[in-house]
């Protein structure tokens, strides 16, 4: 006897539709109206004061400025050159003995924080 077999993937999209079409129609409207809302709601135990779509279309804005941004640098030698002075001197700037003796002391802090919550 021939075996049928459905890959996992099929079997759910297959249960969803069994599932969705089992439904009356006000049933249907209603849990796409909730799904579409909760995708616009900001979500109040997350960190993030974003609803799902904010943060899912800031994400891509994101994705997309790094993308095309390359794309210009990529072509553009001086701009390049430009970038990789400005970061090295940023870092000149960071380790200074100025502020590489605050960074230490900022570092040792965190630590010893840290160090005093595991007591607790």
């Amino acid at each position: 006897m021939a075996s049928i077999s459905v890959g996992d993937e099929a079997l759910r999209e297959l249960v969803q539709k069994a599932v969705f079409d089992s439904m009356g129609q006000p049933v249907r409207d209603k849990l796409v109206a909730e799904a579409i809302r909760s995708l616009f709601d900001v979500r109040r135990d997350h960190y993030s004061k974003q609803s799902i779509f904010e943060e899912q279309f800031a994400s891509a804005v994101r994705d997309l400025a790094k993308s095309e941004v390359s794309k210009l640098l990529a072509d553009d030698a001086d701009a390049m050159t430009k970038i990789r002075a400005a970061i090295a001197d940023g870092i000149a700037l960071a380790f200074s003995n100025e502020r590489r003796d605050k960074l230490i002391n900022t570092v040792a802090d965190a630590v010893v924080r840290a160090f005093k919550f595991d007591e607790r």
